[in-house]
């Protein structure tokens, strides 16, 4: 080990003068002899005897070993004898004799080494005697005698050793003999025998160490005082209590005085065990022995480190120290001789202020942890953020604290991409200041590493007065993707919560579905079974119990009252993990009585309930201190004892949660009216409108009232002469569409009573604890102000006739108000009141009247409405609706939403549409087109259509079509003959091929109708499966001679003709679908511009921006599209304004092509172009040939930056990183962006980045190089790899510049797919020299070139006036000096004299 300090030389000096001067004997575990380069070692009848444990002999280069009479006896377990290359070795009568255990001599270059009449006898553990180059070693007589554990004897380069009949005898431990570079080392008839231990003997160069006669001297270096010339080390994980890490000083550089900090504090090394693990390291080095007083000076202390029970197993190199005035410590440290070890700093007494009276507040509330399954992370990161000093949190002004690493949950997210939590409990008062770990979630992970699958840098944290904590934050790993510390809200609730006695919670309750994700969960619950106490079971609960499928179980025992508000976690069983979703952790407390309060908070998956251990459930003999089932609570009163009129007397219950709504698109709210106090009458209303209780025949299926159970009124409501009648409330079966229900449950009856004003009150009491979370329902009994029968809206809609099969339409889609009268084709007509067979009405559950109409004489009335499956008439129970009966024999309907779709009111039948078509002239249709994808599932159909080729008539083939064909997957044909003419119209199956099956998709049915002039029309509706277009038949072409009119065709003038400025005379174009998106994660909406009348000029806009067509090779893959399927680009770029107008090829894109042809597969009718004086462009549109699929024009906006960009510092991104799956999709791209890398300018890459690179899978890499300053902003292409292709994926291009200064900005955009991200080359890392700050947020240039101008014209202004001062002041001293007399009249005078502005210079 070598080192240049003059103090540790001293050091060494004392130890070898103590070595020499004190002999014994028995020195063990010499390991190796050991010469280097240029040494001269001459042995003559040398004895190396009984040395069993010799390790190595060693000789560097440029040596000669000749050994005479050398005998090395009985040494069984002598390693190596290495003499490197270019040796010289002779031996001459050299005797090694009974050496068994000799692994390897070796010759190293050009050494010599004589030695002669040596002795190393009985040495068996002699580890290492070294000689370094260009030393001299020469022994004598020399004996190594009984010097057991000497570890070192060192010599290096540039050192002659000679000793001379002196012993160093008897020396037990001593590690370490070193003879630093150019060291004279004379000992004459020295003795080193019987050395069992003597690790190395080595020589250094370039130290003089005399020793004559057991005498050694020293000269020192010249003194500093290391008080005052040291290094600050500031490295919290050098902290005692900082675990989990495995750094390594000896990889240091040591070099002079160190002084320890902790994060700006003095701190100082332990004088005591440290255990292992600790201090950011494996071997934890503590300080044996006590620190120094002031007056000490410099002192040597050891150094330590623990194994197992032993806390001084590893001995090290001592150091030096120091205290210094000021009251700190300085460490001469050096470097360690295992791995791994580190120095520590012991943290334990280190305050210097108390953070709980100084901190900053922090309270951002997209802090709050919510899960990523249901909510995209927000895009924030820690690592961004300067921190500073500590920190309190709060969450919209209540007081927050970061959550423990064990109240992660799955999918867990606080903001950014990683959440971060505390690495263990949070501290007690007394704790004082404590360091936690803290850990990073993945997010993407459901195992028992998803919430510590990082580990960010420690924080300090202290609990203060008052039940909050302060943190020290710190910047977190840049290696961690976008992390952010998260916060939670926590209150004593065992006098303060909510009695929760929901019998379905049980642990043996099954069959029900309710989720807890929708209750409001505010505040501590107390759980009841039947109103004993019952408390969460504390171990795993089988699906499908506790009233839903996810029963969740609690992790961990309950607390002792003791131990206050505890967190446990909470789990829920899947297959055999019983842990297998990890909701959200909840706080716990043990109350006195014998009964644990709950702090539930929406579990982070559904279908999820909280549990009831039943077997837990205790009676509450002594129930005094709960609120939950007070003796006021129970409705005792009757008829016989109201003293007054409850239609004078009650409360108004307004909530509009009550309105029934159907759970198949609705979740239930999570409200629950077992947990209210009723107390007395009530009367219903909802939004400030009359309301009732919904009867139970008016029960439909799915019916929910912001519970889980709607309860209905058994009976019609009572007549205002009926008095207080009593009334059954019957509660639904929400996932029942059978006859009972409507009838599941039977709750505890109410009183009712009509009042005067055609309203009811009700005595609403509690309903059946076992009911699972029921409600009363509320429906609007609103009476119109106006009479229905004169103030209605026509529904004239043929497909609803109930001979109208095969449609898809659904009434819930469509916003109903008011009232409606039924027409067919003009004729009035009425919904059915008998049962109607399904797949009528044009639409899938016909719905009918479960009741007959009224008589005009029964005014307003209120009807069923049902629906047929299989035999059961009324197997779908629709919402009730109002019908009135209306002079000259028709009815009006007061229509509602259905509960479901495809779902409509049925009405009767039909019309001829011959003559009302619309011509689809749809070339890619035919059947031997292939290679397309596009589907019929997203027209928007509307009525009939007729079929043409290229303007020819056309139609569907009656006979199957191969899949693939037809510009689509499954090609759709007609099942079926056409019909003729007299058939009128007929319905016919559509069906479509897969493997071999002519009919395996079965399509939704069309109408078809045959028309004068041997065409067919077809009212064509949404298939029921992706991928699957109606076919045109091309063998069944037919010539219209008519059919494609020369007022279809665009003539417009050509640029040789214009009369006028286009840029003057323009149509705007702002159809948002025009803006290129990807079909990966949207479906192209098929607008069609060939279906367009294209003439003149036009200009592009978006949402009111300018606009322009993109470039070719702005395309992308995967797949880009404008609102129909395929993209229309511009061959070209654009003009510039001195080019007039020009003409440029247009090219489509193949929808579903990722190769190089994708973005120019078709090529359109060229199109005129002119750029404009104010930057934009006007297009001459025409119409694209019908060959092209639904080909449309696409629309752009686009942007200068180098002063306005966002910094974009994210370490994730580096080519180099792996194992994450981040996508930037998820981001909120917007503007322009700057890459960094740890502060240091980067770039993106332009070539090939192998995939799972970049933190995420499919690295994006810039296509093209990147522009020079005098190119501006360019387009360039984004490629992603898979397999051998580097370019399989084509994500949107992006804007590039360069900017003065060597950088480069980007407009990052969404990529089209995930899991993909732009990657940051590390290759190309340059720092910033001249780059003292980063602008976020970045002031204005005109702003700043206005300040400039203000300075410059203020300083002008002052050095004019100091100019006039000078002037005005030198004359008045000169006039002071002829007259001295009246000094301060003169000085006001001349001030203020106006001969004193005309006299100065101009």
């Amino acid at each position: 080990m070598q080192r240049k300090s003059t103090g540790f030389l001293r050091w060494v000096t004392l130890v070898l003068l103590t070595t020499i001067t004190n002999r014994s004997a028995a020195d063990l575990n010499v390991s190796t002899i050991t010469s280097t380069p240029s040494t001269t070692m001459a042995p003559t009848s040398t004895e190396l005897t009984s040395t069993p444990n010799v390790s190595t002999i060693t000789s560097t280069s440029s040596t000669t070993m000749a050994t005479t009479s050398t005998e090395l006896t009985s040494t069984p377990n002598v390693r190596t004898i290495m003499f490197i290359p270019s040796t010289t070795m002779a031996t001459t009568s050299t005797e090694l004799t009974s050496t068994p255990n000799v692994s390897t001599i070796t010759s190293t270059p050009s050494t010599t080494m004589a030695p002669t009449s040596n002795e190393l006898t009985s040495t068996p553990n002699v580890r290492t005697i070294m000689f370094i180059p260009s030393t001299t070693m020469a022994t004598t007589s020399t004996e190594l005698t009984s010097t057991p554990n000497v570890s070192t004897i060192t010599s290096p380069p540039s050192t002659t050793m000679a000793p001379t009949s002196n012993e160093l005898t008897s020396t037990p431990n001593v590690r370490t003999i070193m003879f630093i570079p150019s060291t004279t080392m004379a000992t004459t008839s020295t003795e080193l025998t019987s050395t069992p231990n003597v690790s190395n003997i080595t020589s250094i160069s370039t130290i003089t160490v005399t020793a004559t006669s057991t005498e050694l001297t020293s000269t020192p270096s010249p003194f500093k005082d290391p008080c005052n010339n040291y290094t600050p080390l500031d490295q919290p994980w050098r902290a005692t209590n900082a675990t989990g890490l495995k750094i390594c000083d000896r990889f240091f550089n040591w070099n002079g005085w160190y002084r320890l900090l902790y994060y700006g504090m003095s701190v100082r090394m332990p004088e005591s065990c440290v255990n292992q693990s600790r201090c950011g390291t494996d071997v934890a080095l503590w300080l044996n022995g006590s620190h120094p007083q002031t007056g000490d000076g410099i002192v040597t202390r050891g150094v330590c480190g623990r194994s197992g029970s032993d806390c001084c197993y590893y001995t090290f190199t001592p150091i030096r120290v120091k205290a210094c005035l000021g009251n700190y410590y300085v460490y001469e440290f050096v470097k360690p001789n295992v791995c791994n070890a580190a120095y520590c700093a012991d943290t334990t007494n280190n305050i210097t202020s108390d953070p709980c009276n100084v901190n900053t507040l922090l309270d951002n509330d997209w802090r709050r942890p919510v899960t990523l399954f249901y909510t995209n992370y927000s895009g924030f990161d820690d690592t961004l953020i300067q921190w500073s000093g500590w920190y309190r949190l709060y969450l919209q002004g209540k007081s927050a604290q970061i959550p423990e690493s064990d109240w992660c949950w799955s999918f867990m997210s606080c903001g950014g991409y990683t959440a971060l939590l505390l690495g263990g409990s949070h501290p007690r008062p007394q704790d004082g200041i404590v360091t936690r770990e803290i850990y990073g979630t993945y997010v993407y992970s459901n195992d028992s590493r998803q919430c510590n699958s990082y580990r960010s840098n420690p924080i300090q944290v202290k609990a203060c007065p008052g039940n909050y904590y302060v943190y020290r934050l710190v910047k977190p790993a840049a290696s961690i993707p976008m992390p952010t510390y998260c916060a939670a809200t926590f209150t004593d609730p065992c006098t303060n919560y909510t009695p929760l006695d929901q019998p379905w919670r049980a642990t043996n309750t099954t069959g029900l579905k309710i989720s807890d994700r929708y209750f409001n969960w505010t505040g501590w619950y107390r759980l009841l079974y039947y109103g004993m106490s019952v408390r969460m079971p504390e171990s795993c609960v089988n699906q499908s119990r506790c009233g839903t499928d996810v029963a969740l179980w609690l992790n961990g025992s309950h607390p002792q009252i003791e131990d206050g508000i505890v967190t446990r976690g909470v789990c829920g069983r899947s297959g055999s993990d019983c842990c297998y979703y990890s909701s959200t952790p909840i706080r716990v407390k043990a109350c006195p009585g014998n009964y644990y309060v709950y702090e539930f908070v929406k579990p982070n998956v559904c279908d999820a309930a909280y549990c009831a251990d039943v077997n837990t459930a205790t009676l509450n003999t002594a129930h005094t201190s709960a609120p939950s089932v007070a003796p006021s609570q129970i409705n005792t009163n009757t008829t016989n004892n109201i003293t007054s009129d409850p239609c004078s007397i009650y409360r108004v219950l307004d909530n509009d949660w009550r309105r029934p709504e159907s759970r198949f698109y609705t979740y239930y709210s999570g409200f629950d009216d077992t947990l209210v106090e009723w107390s007395g009458w009530y009367r219903l209303n909802l939004q400030g409108k009359i309301a009732q209780i919904a009867e139970s025949d008016w029960c439909w299926s799915f019916m929910s009232c912001g519970g889980y159970t709607a309860l209905l009124l058994g009976g019609s409501h009572p007549r205002p002469q009926d008095g207080i009648v009593t009334r059954e409330i019957y509660g639904t079966y929400v996932y029942s569409n059978d006859s009972r229900q409507c009838n599941s449950y039977r709750s505890n009856p109410i009183q009712v009573k009509a009042c005067p004003g055609n309203y009811y009150v009700y005595r609403l009491v509690k309903p059946a604890a076992s009911i699972p979370m029921p409600t009363y329902c509320a429906v609007a009994i609103e009476t119109p102000s106006y009479d229905p029968c004169n103030n209605y809206t026509f529904l004239d809609q043929p497909w609803r006739a109930i001979n109208e099969t095969g449609g898809s339409n659904c009434d819930r889609n469509l916003h109903w108000n008011g009232w409606y009268r039924l027409l067919y084709y003009g004729t009035s007509v009425g919904i059915p009141d008998s049962c109607v067979n399904q797949s009528g009405c044009g639409t899938d559950v016909a719905l009918w009247l479960n009741d007959s109409h009224p008589q005009i004489k029964d005014g307003i009335v209120t009807r069923a409405v049902c629906g047929r499956s299989g035999s059961d008439c009324c197997y779908y129970k629709s919402s009730p609706i109002r019908v009135k009966a209306c002079p000259k024999n028709y009815y009006v309907y007061e229509f509602v939403r259905p509960f479901m779709c495809n779902a409509a009111y049925c009405a009767v039948n039909f019309k001829d549409p011959c003559n009302n078509y619309t011509a689809l002239d749809q070339p890619w249709r035919a059947t031997n087109v292939t290679g397309l994808w596009i589907s019929d599932s997203f027209f928007n159909w509307n009525g009939w259509y007729r079929l043409l080729y290229y303007g020819m008539s056309v139609r569907m083939p009656e006979s199957c079509v191969n899949q693939s064909r037809c510009g689509t997957d499954v090609a759709l044909w007609l099942n079926g003959s056409h019909p003729q003419i007299e058939d009128g119209i007929v319905t016919r199956g559509v069906c479509g091929s897969s493997a071999g099956d002519c009919c395996d998709y079965r399509s939704t049915p069309v109408r078809v109708k045959a028309c004068p002039g041997n065409y067919y029309v077809y009212e064509f509706v949404k298939p029921n499966l992706l991928g699957a277009a109606y076919c045109a038949d091309v063998n069944t072409i037919q010539t219209n001679a008519t059919s494609v009119a020369a007022s279809q065709m665009n003539t417009a003038d050509t640029a040789n003709n214009m009369t006028y400025d286009p840029c003057s005379i323009f149509s705007v174009l702002d159809n948002d679908w025009r803006r290129p998106v990807s079909d990966f994660y949207t479906n192209y909406s098929y607008f069609d511009d060939t279906l367009v009348e294209w003439s003149g000029w036009y200009r592009l806009y978006l949402q009111g921006k300018s606009a322009q067509i993109p470039e070719s090779d702005q395309c992308w893959s995967w797949r880009m599209f404008c609102g129909g399927y395929t993209a229309l680009l511009l061959g070209g770029s654009h003009p510039q304004p001195q080019d007039g107008i020009v003409t440029r090829e247009i090219f489509g894109t193949y929808f579903s092509s990722f190769h190089s042809s994708q973005c120019n597969s078709y090529r359109s009718k060229p199109i005129q172009v002119k750029a404009c004086l104010g930057n934009y462009y006007v297009y001459r549109l025409v119409k694209p040939p019908v060959s092209l699929p639904i080909p449309t024009y696409c629309a752009a906006v686009f942007i200068d930056p180098c002063n306005d960009y966002t910094v974009l510092d994210q370490a994730w991104r580096a080519t180099n990183v792996t194992g994450l799956w981040i996508c930037d999709r998820n981001s909120n791209w917007t503007g322009w962006y700057r890459l960094l890398y740890n502060g240091m300018s980067i770039r993106m890459p332009e070539s090939c980045v192998n995939r799972s690179r970049c933190g995420t899978d499919v690295a994006l890499w810039l296509n093209g190089s990147h522009p020079k300053t005098e190119d501006g902003i360019v387009t360039r292409g984004i490629c992603g790899r898979s397999g051998s292709d580097c370019c399989y994926y084509n994500s949107i291009p992006i804007q590039v510049k360069a900017c003065p200064g060597n950088y480069y900005i980007y407009k990052f955009v969404r990529p089209t797919f995930c899991t993909a991200a732009y990657c940051a080359d590390v290759n190309t890392i340059t720092l910033n020299t001249n780059q003292t700050f980063v602008f976020i947020d970045r002031p204005s240039n005109t702003g700043t070139n206005y300040l400039i101008i203000l300075y410059v014209a203020v300083g002008i202004a002052f050095c004019g006036i100091a100019a006039f001062l000078a002037v005005h002041f030198w004359r008045r001293y000169r006039r002071n000096e002829v007259n001295d007399e009246n000094v301060e009249e003169e000085i006001y005078n001349d001030a203020f004299s106006p001969s004193i502005y005309e006299s100065l210079p101009t």
